[in-house]
């Protein structure tokens, strides 16, 4: 869907970077750390990949409507909605973090983790990818 919504493929495929560095850098952490992923927290995964495809796809769909010459213009008019989108989420979901339950503590710090990895690589590395291969 989100291939089809960009109107290119490989525009597509490019959104999708975001998705793909979040929850792998999340997952990945996590594990490394001595979490456990189990039923509770699983429940993350799919917040974190809806945040990353919301950045993706707005950068790449902005990105395209621009005539695919201005990578700062694109971030100074989707920047602000990212950011607050994602400060409502880590306000929301870091307030979790904070839980006694020890499965509601582990959701929030991936969603927490997963947030910030996931706007961090849409607002600086998307742009830098793109911008690169332009």
């Amino acid at each position: 869907m989100t291939l089809l919504s960009i109107g290119s493929l490989r525009d597509g495929l490019w959104a999708l970077v975001p998705v793909f560095l979040a929850t792998g850098i999340t997952m990945g952490s996590a594990v490394l750390l001595g979490g456990r992923i189990n039923v509770i927290n699983m429940a993350a995964l799919p917040i974190i990949l809806a945040i990353g495809v919301d950045g993706g796809v707005h950068f790449m769909c902005r990105f395209r409507e621009g005539g695919r010459r201005d990578v700062a213009g694109t971030i100074q008019e989707i920047g602000p909605g990212i950011w607050g989108s994602a400060a409502t989420t880590l306000l929301g979901f870091g307030s979790i973090a904070t839980s006694v339950t020890p499965g509601m503590a582990s959701m929030g710090l991936l969603v927490v983790a997963g947030t910030i990895t996931s706007v961090l690589a849409t607002l600086f590395l998307l742009p830098g990818l793109v911008k690169g291969r332009v």
